[in-house]
């Protein structure tokens, strides 16, 4: 089995070891991986780094980060294709729980469990993949992306057929995307943590930018019921299974309300 991880980079020198440390960690007899780093200009020593680590390196300027994932996505040769920041990484034993599910696999894509670490890599907690119920009505309602981009994995085939990320979107990208997913067909579930993602206080995913509201309310009014009565119903079903579901996230959310869009949004 051959799995690509894409990393968008720019200047990315700070965690971008230890992002790649933990893809070749996760090489084996059994399992390959592909590492492409899609860098828009670096200055500092992120080539460098890539290079040492023997990652496929993609290098001209982007029209932001869902344009430069687009671009590592169709050049990805893997089995099945996913994302990690160049600030995230995978999990011990992530390869070894995605190659399971390839192996029985009767679905395009699958979701695993994500990992909050913080800026040096104590635990926050864990939270898993959204319900097996999930529609893509119910999933838009929340008004936040709750399928986890950096451990969830689509065949090429499955991407081609979506037409890749939106890159009208600067934010809310992956939204969009899990939302087409969800109508082309379900997800698979993988309750083991699959990705880490490292809250160091100045991630993406944490801006201040009102494009991130506007842009999640955008993919909301687009999946979403027509009714605000409904969606308001499906908000809260989705919100009490995750909450519910995940503690010890939940906590940590509450403690940085408002602030993370990609993994934890601004409701609660």
């Amino acid at each position: 089995m051959k799995i690509s991880i894409v990393t968008p980079t720019l200047n990315a020198d700070g965690f971008l070891d230890d992002c790649a440390r933990s893809v070749q960690s996760e090489i084996s007899q059994d399992i390959e991986f592909e590492h492409l780093i899609v860098d828009g200009g670096s200055t500092d020593r992120t080539l460098d780094i890539a290079r040492e680590h023997n990652c496929r390196i993609v290098q001209e300027k982007d029209d932001g980060i869902f344009d430069a994932a687009n671009r590592g996505y169709r050049m990805a040769t893997g089995d099945i294709v996913g994302f990690l920041g160049a600030d995230d990484a995978l999990v011990p034993g992530a390869a070894g729980a995605l190659q399971a599910w390839y192996g029985r696999r009767e679905t395009e894509w699958v979701v695993g469990t994500l990992r909050w670490v913080d800026g040096d890599g104590k635990w926050l907690g864990d939270i898993g993949p959204p319900p097996a119920w999930l529609t893509p009505q119910i999933y838009a309602s929340l008004g936040w992306n709750c399928i986890h981009h950096l451990s969830t994995f689509v065949t090429p085939t499955l991407f081609g057929s979506l037409g890749g990320f939106d890159t009208g979107f600067r934010y809310s990208g992956d939204y969009d995307f899990f939302a087409r997913a969800l109508i082309h067909g379900p997800f698979a579930r993988i309750s083991d943590p699959i990705a880490e993602h490292r809250r160091h206080g100045s991630n993406a995913s944490m801006s201040p930018d009102p494009r991130v509201a506007r842009e999640d309310e955008l993919v909301a009014s687009k999946y979403g019921p027509s009714t605000a009565a409904e969606r308001r119903r499906n908000r809260l079903l989705l919100r009490i299974w995750l909450n519910g579901r995940n503690p010890r996230w939940f906590a940590a959310k509450m403690l940085s309300r408002g602030t993370d869009r990609l993994t934890g949004g601004t409701e609660s």
